[in-house]
Order: C-alpha cells, then structure tokens, then sequence
C-alpha cells in the first residue's frame, strides 16, 4: 500500500495517471534509480501499455516502514536512463 504526498496527488490528476499504474510501478518496475538529490529516494520507472507505452516514473521513499509516493509523471527522457 502507497500513500501519496498532495504534490503527487495533483500531479496524478493533472497528467490523467491512475493510481494503478502508479501500483504497478512499485511493484512490477523495469528498473529503479536512486534519487541523485535526495539520498532516501528511489526512482521506479514502468512502461505504460494503456498510455501509448510510455514510461512512467515514481519517485517514493520510505517514512515509517511505509511507501510515499512524492512525484509521478511520464518521463520522455527514461530510455536514456536505461
């Protein structure tokens, strides 16, 4: 289970993101990054099929042994992070 920060919860409305995907991400993701400014942060990154393949990253870190998801967007830029 995830909770969000309100900023990824905006974010999730604005850019039509399901919270599904969002799920998915965390749980099944293609490949993981750490943040490069925050050292807690990971980066989870999950090819959308039903969004035209595209990448979707989550940032999350963990704040009392639970998941928070800080940001969410698709990220045009992920291929080259492979």
């Amino acid at each position: 289970m995830i909770a969000f920060a309100d900023h990824a919860l905006v974010a999730m409305a604005e850019r039509r993101i399901r919270r599904e995907w969002v799920e998915r991400a965390l749980s099944e993701p293609e490949f993981t990054r750490p943040d490069p400014i925050h050292s807690k942060r990971r980066a989870n990154y999950c090819r959308i099929e039903e969004f035209d393949g595209r990448r979707l990253r989550v940032v999350y870190e963990e704040v009392g042994g639970k998941d928070l998801g800080i940001t969410v967007f698709f990220d045009r830029k992920a291929e080259k992070r492979l």
